[in-house]
């Protein structure tokens, strides 16, 4: 799943690698376990630092927060979405929710798509802007391309 490329750790042998972990390492790292689950702001307290979880437990966590990212979508777009709209909204609201700081002006070019003037150029901008973290380039271009070819086959390990 190309959600779970993006917000997963995999060993070589293409197992989740389900410890808890600080995203980038320092002080600034969120502290996160299984598919992008985040356990806290900030680093892993040491309790709980390397410790590992079941793949049952993190396919858990995981369908509890792809369902609140699929209801923040809901909510925030409020419009007639077609289904790999719908996905590739939700891949981008698990980096950065809809209705933050940083989406209003891609939410006001979404809310032209079912209109004779769509803007496309509008939403390809400012999806682009939410780039966010280095590296992260190449997730927005897989976005999306889900978003208007329904295309999801790349992922992380392109």
């Amino acid at each position: 799943m190309l959600l779970k490329s993006y917000e997963g750790s995999f060993d070589g042998s293409g197992e989740p690698v389900l410890t808890y972990y600080s995203k980038d390492g320092s002080k600034n790292g969120n502290c996160t376990v299984g598919w992008g689950h985040l356990v806290n702001s900030g680093p892993c307290h040491s309790k709980i630092r390397g410790k590992s979880i079941t793949r049952e437990e993190a396919e858990s966590l995981f369908a509890g927060d792809l369902a609140n990212h699929e209801n923040n979508v809901r909510k925030h777009v409020g419009i007639k979405l077609y289904q790999n709209e719908f996905d590739a909204l939700v891949i981008l609201d698990f980096n950065y929710p809809l209705g933050s700081k940083s989406t209003p002006k891609l939410l006001r070019a979404l809310h032209t798509l079912r209109t004779p003037r769509a803007d496309f150029k509008g939403i390809i901008r400012e999806w682009m802007n939410i780039l966010g973290a280095p590296g992260l380039a190449a997730r927005r271009i897989d976005e999306l391309e889900v978003f208007f070819f329904g295309q999801y086959g790349r992922g992380k390990n392109r």
